[in-house]
């Protein structure tokens, strides 16, 4: 024999079973190896996630219980190492005061709320008009000043637009409001919870209708008024399986309206006290926008607090806040 000694049957079929035993795990290896490499990119992720600091919510509350939200002299920062703030050009667009049925206020007034409400360049201080104020406390190198002196009273129930150009600070004021940026001075206080409509719509991996209700319980007559108002129905009728049809990931099988749609459904679903739609509407057709405006956002939300970010203006909203170009 080679091995220099007699192999018995015994022996033999010992070192078959040993080795079949052994196969399952030879053949599984290289699938392990790979889903290790995998693991260890998703705990990454994790770990990112669970060391990130908590957000502290805005828990001051409006001396006036007729206000829904209320900034006074509101400084606020974004912080650079988490947000891809760009540094504020020159001609900064400013957020001037608010207007009611579209007219401007008072020279002296506009005057004054085009000072409060300027955005700040990377590193300019701005003083008051006498020129008497201290200057804003030094802020480290982590944060952008963004907004300055922002003086804002949004009354509960009403409906509150934001209109400006690109890059004006409607969003940054809006995450102002949601206290997803650092208060430097001043006070911001909320009476209320809070839906959010972003830009860009966020689809769970999910069926329609799950997107919609959102961890709420279902109920048949409040779903289908919030289908026919965000005009969901005929997305309903070409899908195989309506509302039960699965979404892929980040909404790879539907269109940036009707991903827009779904957002917006989820928000009125919620039943919240203020509504934050950073302009829902402009990934939307003209008619649909229309439809949407009449009876999502104007009926049927029309006893909640609404702030209403928009490049179109719309002339029946009772207040408008621009945030108009610099002339500097």
């Amino acid at each position: 024999m080679l091995l220099g000694y007699d192999l018995t049957a015994a022996q033999a079929f010992t070192v078959v079973t040993v080795f079949n035993a052994m196969t399952f795990a030879l053949k599984v290896t290289p699938f392990s190896v790979r889903s290790l490499s995998e693991a260890s990119v998703a705990m990454e992720r994790f770990k990112s996630l669970f060391l990130m600091a908590e957000v502290e919510m805005i828990r001051d509350k409006p001396q006036n219980p007729q206000v829904a939200v209320e900034m006074t002299g509101a400084s606020l920062a974004w912080e650079t190492a988490g947000h891809s703030a760009q540094p504020t050009p020159r001609g900064t667009p400013l957020v001037g005061a608010t207007l009611r049925h579209g007219r401007r206020r008072p020279a002296q007034k506009d005057k004054a709320g085009e000072q409060a409400g300027r955005l700040l360049k990377e590193g300019e201080i701005l003083s008051s008009p006498e020129g008497n104020s201290p200057p804003i406390p030094s802020v480290s190198q982590r944060l952008q000043r963004t907004l300055h002196c922002v003086d804002l009273t949004v009354q509960q129930g009403k409906l509150t637009g934001i209109c400006g150009s690109v890059g004006s600070g409607k969003t940054s004021l809006i995450s102002a409001i949601l206290g997803q940026m650092t208060l430097l001075e001043g006070k911001v206080a909320v009476n209320g919870d809070f839906a959010y409509v972003a830009q860009q719509a966020w689809i769970l991996n999910a069926t329609l209708r799950d997107n919609i209700l959102f961890g709420k319980e279902y109920e048949e007559e409040r779903f289908q008024a919030v289908l026919s108002a965000c005009c969901l129905r005929p997305d309903l009728a070409i899908l195989p399986n309506a509302d039960l049809t699965e979404i892929g990931e980040r909404g790879a099988n539907l269109s940036g309206g009707q991903r827009q749609r779904i957002s917006l459904a989820r928000a009125l679903y919620s039943d919240r006290a203020i509504y934050i739609l950073d302009d829902p509407l402009s990934a939307l057709d003209a008619h649909v926008g229309n439809h949407i405006f009449n009876n999502a956002i104007k009926k049927q939300l029309r006893h909640k607090t609404i702030i209403f970010v928009t490049h179109q203006l719309q002339v029946n909203t009772l207040y408008i806040l621009y945030c108009l170009q610099s002339t500097t």
